[in-house]
């Protein structure tokens, strides 16, 4: 995986008690549903590859930088935001139910009352448009870092704005 959890702590408050099983498997699903699509399938192999082989531009494209466009200094988060957003907004569609051997069941206790569906589809829309915030900003300095990132295609061919609207939850 591109990122962990700690990268996900970093940006937002997770709990300590939330299982890997759970969020791993929002993390993967970022990364395929979320980044491939945006960065294109070359750049995206190449990425993976990079970052297993510690190549410096994949690197810095994951962590960010600070780079020069005409006179203005811009600092560039890296990939790393836009993923964890993602991941999260995956993990808030996924969380309130387990699929068992007696079905999908909903968790309840006496200590907590889970958020209404609106709630939740509310907070979903902002991760995700936290994530796509960040997405934009990778655009932008892959465009700027086209000889650095010749795979990435941009509007000519890898971009793609997902629209998308959440009817319901559980």
């Amino acid at each position: 995986m591109l990122i962990s959890r700690s990268d996900i702590q970093n940006v937002i408050q997770l709990s300590d008690n939330l299982p890997a099983v759970k969020l791993d498997p929002m993390i993967g699903r970022a990364q395929e549903l979320d980044l491939k699509p945006q960065l294109g399938a070359a750049l995206y192999k190449a990425l993976i590859d990079g970052i297993v082989a510690g190549t410096a531009i994949y690197v810095t494209l994951m962590d960010g930088e600070e780079y020069v466009c005409g006179t203005e200094t811009i600092d560039f988060p890296g990939i790393k935001p836009a993923l964890a957003w993602f991941a999260y907004a995956r993990y808030l569609g996924d969380q309130d139910s387990y699929s068992t051997v007696n079905g999908i069941v909903v968790p309840s206790t006496d200590h907590s009352n889970p958020l209404s569906e609106k709630a939740v589809t509310r907070r979903i829309s902002q991760a995700r448009e936290a994530g796509a915030h960040y997405l934009d900003e990778t655009h932008k300095y892959l465009c700027e870092k086209s000889t650095t990132y010749p795979l990435y295609k941009g509007d000519k061919g890898n971009r793609r704005r997902s629209k998308f609207k959440i009817s319901a939850i559980g």
